[in-house]
């Protein structure tokens, strides 16, 4: 998924409202079960605590590559 605001950049807002104009590419029905579940997740990278209910982790290299071959295999 690749976002940018209405200046082409991706900021913070500081009290006021930001628009993103995005992009997404292999979209799953938000009524159909997750084609990845949390304990798959676990499983092949278990370095990312799934279930902390975290929002904007930085993934190292690695784990991002992890994270799109397991993506590109069940999609």
């Amino acid at each position: 998924m690749m976002a940018t605001d209405t200046k082409g950049k991706i900021e913070l807002a500081k009290g006021d409202s930001s628009f993103l104009k995005m992009d997404c590419y292999d979209c799953v029905p938000a009524d159909q079960k997750p084609p990845v579940d949390i304990e798959i997740l676990e499983k092949e990278i278990p370095e990312i605590d799934w279930r902390k209910g975290h929002s904007g982790e930085l993934l190292s290299e690695e784990t991002a590559e992890k994270l799109d071959e397991l993506w590109n295999k069940i999609m």
